[in-house]
């Protein structure tokens, strides 16, 4: 008995020092997960006027939470672009994060104007970027790269004009230049379709990526609420599909996935825990509950297991715009401050944005949380 119960001390310490790590090293996620990111989708025919929708709600106390217009620039031959690194800093009145320079990539000869606000969220060609974290197997990040998750919306917002231009740019500067960050699902959206991108490191000390994108059908919706979503993929329809050259490769090599057995699966692969957060699970629960189609998908949300990556809307119930407002917590707003005019950010036929600046929250009893949000 004795020996039991040291046993569940050992393990109940050494859980408590990983968490308390990884709460030190990743001070807004919860418990070892992340939890802060909501990124709801929807094809053009998904919504009233046809507008194709991307979002994100950034329910951080760190991230910055203003916004400014960033103008489309010319660049001289040969001038280099700074790539920072995002760390906590706790050394201002509200914490916040630094960040601090780790090298240099060539920069292109023009670059597109945007909006910059908790992310870079929208270019001046309606190309528009939501996201939200996964975390994935922490044995896949990795220091040895130069680019990090808001560098990358940045670069990409700079250099493209559609979202399947944005992904193949993903991909060639990541696995030239290496992802350090934590698994992401990047939401990105034109005016013409919105893709998925889950992307994760290549294994500590490697230098690239490891990545997956699918495309949302235009009569669909969808949401990433800090799990991974994205399972089979078929490479065969590039339409609907693409991957990184490596996609299988660690997987297998580590044991994750058996191509003798099931197939694969990018989450389970390489985010399996995420999988696993009830908090993510309620949220996707809620999306496809209001908006999807409906029958057997009324499912109480502890006991949902969701295996779509998106739903069919009925025509009753397109989106015109969408405001998060899920309620896990009885958060309710406040207040909020609009940023500047938008001029030739403001929507047209394209993607739609609806930017909240500084956006303020109420707990009862007077708690308040500060985070922003992009539509």
């Amino acid at each position: 008995m004795n020996k039991l119960l040291t046993a569940l001390t050992v393990i109940l310490l050494f859980g408590f020092q990983i968490n308390t790590a990884i709460g030190q090293e990743r001070p807004d996620w919860e418990g070892g997960f992340p939890d802060g990111c909501t990124s709801i989708t929807c094809g053009k025919l998904a919504t009233v006027d046809g507008s194709v929708i991307t979002s994100h709600t950034d329910d951080s106390h760190r991230t910055r939470s203003w916004i400014d217009v960033v103008p489309a620039m010319d660049h001289k031959k040969g001038e280099m672009m700074p790539m920072y690194k995002r760390v906590p800093c706790d050394t201002f009145a509200m914490p916040t994060y630094a960040h601090n320079k780790i090298g240099e990539i060539p920069q292109v000869e023009h670059t597109h104007g945007y909006i910059n606000t908790a992310y870079p969220c929208i270019n001046d060609h309606q190309l528009a970027i939501g996201e939200s974290t996964f975390g994935g197997r922490n044995v896949l990040q990795s220091d040895n790269g130069l680019i990090d998750c808001q560098r990358l919306y940045q670069l990409m917002l700079e250099r493209c004009t559609t979202a399947r231009e944005a992904i193949k740019l993903a991909g060639e500067l990541t696995k030239k230049y290496g992802w350090n960050d934590s698994g992401e699902c990047i939401t990105i959206a034109d005016k013409n379709e919105v893709w998925h991108l889950e992307i994760v490191g290549p294994g500590k000390g490697n230098r690239g990526s490891i990545w997956a994108a699918q495309r949302v059908p235009d009569g669909h919706i969808s949401v990433n609420a800090n799990a991974s979503t994205i399972k089979e993929i078929n490479l065969g329809d590039p339409d609907y599909f693409m991957a990184s050259e490596n996609i299988f490769d660690m997987a297998i090599d580590s044991g994750w996935w058996d191509k003798e057995g099931r197939p694969f699966r990018f989450c389970y692969a390489y985010a399996p825990h995420s999988r696993t957060s009830f908090a993510s699970r309620r949220r996707e629960w809620r999306v496809f509950d209001r908006h999807g189609q409906c029958g057997h998908f009324h499912l109480h949300p502890r006991l949902l297991r969701c295996n779509r990556f998106a739903r069919t809307l009925q025509n009753t119930r397109k989106a015109k715009w969408i405001l998060h407002r899920i309620g896990m917590v009885g958060l309710q707003p406040a207040g909020h401050t609009y940023g500047p005019a938008l001029g030739r950010y403001a929507p047209r036929c394209g993607c739609s944005l609806e930017p909240l600046a500084k956006r303020t929250f109420r707990k009862p009893g007077g708690l308040r949380k500060r985070g922003s949000g992009n539509v």
